[in-house]
C-alpha cells in the first residue's frame, strides 16, 4: 500500500514539474505577490464584461504566472494557467483592452494556500462547472476563492446593487440593453449586496477597492494595497447610436403617431391629402402591433417556462400583449362593431393601468422611458380604435371612416 502512494505521489509531482518547467520551487518566497487583474469590457460581443484573473508574482522563485479560470468561446469551460507576459502579449492582439492590476493585502500562508488550490485547480482533477453568466464565471469563482482563503478576516464592504443594473452596463450593445429591459422580469430589480454575490469583473474590482482586513487587534487594513494599470490602450470602441439619440428619434415616432391620429379624427378619410398619410401610419401601426405581440408571446414563454431565474415575474407582458397579433387584422377592417370598440378599451386601460402600477411602484420592476413611449404609442392606437368601432347611427362619416350603414 505504501509503494502504491509513494508511487502516484512521484508521479503528480513529475507532473507539476512538467505543466511548471519554469518554477525551481513550489514554496512562494516571503516577497511573493497575488494580484486581481481586471480586463476591461468594450462593445464587442465576447467582452461586454471583461475578464478576471489572478496573478501570482514571484522574482526569487521565478514565478509569474497568470491564472485563468472562464469559458471559451465554444462554451467548453477550462482553467488555465499561462506565463504571464504571454497571456499579456495574446490579449492585446485579440481584444486591445485595459488591464488593471491590484495587489491583494494577504500574509505569507494565505498566498502560499491561494497559489496551491490555483495550482490544483488548473492542472488537477477537473470537476468542471456550467456556463451560468449568474452563478459560476471567473468572477465569481475568484471571488469564492478570496471568501474561502481570507474567510472570517475578510470584511466586504459595497453598495447595493441590482442585476439590471450591473448587466446593462454601459460596454453592452443597445440591441442587448434593449433585449435585457424587455425579457428581464422584476427578479433582476431586487438589491442584493456584494457580501452575497459578485459575479462581474467591474464589481468585483469595486469590492477589492473598499474591502478590509480584520486583524486579530480588530484593527481594519485596506484589502488593497497597491493598484496600478498594466495595458493601457485607446479604445475606439463607440455606440452608433447614444442613449439621447434613441429617446429623440422614439419621441419623433410618438408625435408623428400623435399628429396623424388627430388629424384621422378631424378630417375625412376621402380628402386626398390625407390618404398618402393614412396609408403610412396604418403600415407603420401594423409593423409596431405585429412586433409587440411577437414580444409579447416570447416575454410570457420566458415567463413560466424558462429556467432562467431572472426571467420571471415579468411584467412587460401587460403591455407588450400577444392580442396585437389579433389587433393587427383589426386595423384591416372597416365595419363598426361594438365589441371589437370594447376590446380596443380593454387594451387601452391595461396599458393606463400597468403604466400607473408601475410609475408609483406597485409593481416592483424598472421600466425605461423607452417602455413607456412605446406603451404612449400603443395607448393612442388603442384609444382612437376603440372609438372608430363604435357603431355610431349617423349619415355622416366618424373618424376617417366610411359612412355608418342605417338600419
Amino acid at each position: 500500500m505504501l509503494k502504491k502512494v509513494l508511487l502516484v505521489s512521484a508521479l503528480f509531482l513529475s507532473f507539476l514539474f512538467t505543466v511548471f518547467p519554469q518554477e525551481k520551487s513550489f514554496a512562494l518566497s516571503k516577497n511573493a505577490v497575488i494580484s486581481l487583474i481586471t480586463m476591461e469590457p468594450s462593445s464587442k460581443p465576447d467582452n461586454y464584461y471583461g475578464h478576471s484573473a489572478l496573478r501570482v508574482y514571484d522574482e526569487e522563485n521565478d514565478i509569474d504566472e497568470l491564472f485563468n479560470l472562464g469559458f471559451k468561446k465554444n462554451g467548453l469551460s477550462y482553467k488555465n494557467h499561462s506565463r504571464f507576459i504571454d497571456a499579456v502579449n495574446e490579449d492585446i492582439r485579440t481584444y486591445s483592452r485595459n488591464w488593471t492590476e491590484q495587489e491583494l493585502n494577504m500574509t505569507h500562508e494565505q498566498k502560499q494556500k491561494m497559489f496551491e488550490l490555483l495550482i490544483l485547480s488548473c492542472n488537477g482533477p477537473y470537476y468542471g462547472y456550467r456556463n451560468d453568466f449568474l452563478t459560476e464565471n471567473s468572477t465569481t469563482k475568484i471571488f469564492s476563492l478570496l471568501k474561502l482563503i481570507l474567510n472570517e478576516n475578510l470584511e466586504i464592504v459595497s453598495g447595493k446593487h441590482t442585476y439590471r443594473s450591473v448587466i446593462n452596463n454601459d460596454f453592452i450593445s443597445r440591441f442587448e440593453r434593449i433585449k435585457n429591459n424587455i425579457l428581464l422580469g422584476s427578479n433582476s430589480d431586487i438589491n442584493f449586496k456584494t457580501e452575497d454575490v459578485c459575479f462581474t469583473p467591474e464589481l468585483l474590482k469595486i469590492v477589492i477597492e473598499k474591502s478590509n482586513i480584520i486583524e486579530k487587534t480588530q484593527k481594519r487594513t485596506p484589502l488593497l494595497i497597491n493598484c496600478r494599470s498594466l495595458v493601457d490602450v485607446s479604445s475606439e470602441d463607440s455606440p452608433l447610436l447614444s442613449d439621447f439619440t434613441v429617446k429623440i428619434i422614439l419621441f419623433i415616432l410618438l408625435a408623428f403617431i400623435f399628429s396623424l391620429t388627430v388629424l384621422q379624427v378631424i378630417f375625412n378619410s376621402k380628402s386626398f391629402i390625407l390618404k398618402s398619410f393614412t396609408i403610412a401610419i396604418k403600415s407603420f401601426e401594423l409593423l409596431i402591433l405585429v412586433f409587440t405581440g411577437f414580444l409579447g408571446i416570447l416575454v410570457l414563454f420566458n415567463n413560466f417556462f424558462s429556467t432562467f431565474v431572472l426571467s420571471s415575474f415579468n411584467y412587460n407582458f401587460i403591455w407588450l400583449f400577444p392580442a396585437n397579433f389579433i389587433c393587427a387584422f383589426f386595423t384591416l377592417k372597416n365595419t363598426k362593431n361594438l365589441y371589437i370598440s370594447v376590446y380596443w378599451i380593454i387594451l387601452f386601460v391595461m396599458n393606463v393601468t400597468f403604466t400607473v402600477l408601475s410609475l408609483t411602484q406597485i409593481i416592483p420592476q424598472t421600466q425605461s422611458l423607452e417602455n413607456y413611449i412605446f406603451i404612449s404609442m400603443l395607448s393612442i392606437r388603442y384609444l382612437y380604435h376603440a372609438l372608430r368601432f363604435i357603431p355610431f347611427k349617423i349619415k355622416m362619416p366618424v373618424l376617417n371612416q366610411e359612412p355608418a350603414v342605417l338600419n
